[in-house]
């Protein structure tokens, strides 16, 4: 019988180690992992389904982004799928932005700046129908910070 060549055996060791770690028996973080399919709401069912070809490219709803009246010492800005679309510092002031959203999944950040030590102030995204994100800062927030939703706009059929 021969002797096994050092270099295989320490091979076929690595496999086994590699191979073991991959047991499904071993508990693994369900923290950042897929649910299972009945775990899945349908909410998150729709955000990764690929848009239909046969619907439109762009919302089916106008989305706007409206400043509350009482907001006072804060700019916002927003960005709409990794572009800058505008920053708001007027109160009251609203802006269409559905040309620079998708009919899909848009990934909206909402970023602010105290103009002021006690700025405070609303922000909220949405169609007239229904309000997608809201951002309230206060006089206790941060200066400045950013937050980030998916939003998944209503898609229209294509006329042809």
């Amino acid at each position: 019988m021969a002797l096994m060549d050092p270099g295989r055996l320490l091979a076929a060791a690595v496999v086994l180690v590699t191979l073991s770690a991959c047991h499904t028996s071993m508990s693994q973080s369900q923290k950042g992992q897929t649910p299972a399919p009945m775990q899945t709401t349908l909410e998150q069912a729709n955000s990764t389904a690929a848009p239909d070809n046969g619907m439109t490219q762009t919302p089916g709803d106008k989305y706007f982004a409206k400043e509350g009246a009482a907001s006072h010492g804060v700019a916002f800005s927003i960005w709409a799928n990794g572009r800058p679309i505008t920053t708001i510092f007027t109160p009251g002031q609203s802006v269409d932005l559905t040309a620079s959203m998708r009919g899909h999944a848009n990934r909206i950040a909402v970023q602010w700046e105290k103009r002021s030590k006690n700025g405070a102030g609303t922000l909220t995204i949405g169609t007239a129908k229904h309000a997608a994100v809201t951002v309230t800062v206060d006089a206790h927030s941060a200066a400045k910070g950013q937050t980030t939703h998916t939003i998944i706009a209503s898609q229209s059929p294509n006329s042809r």
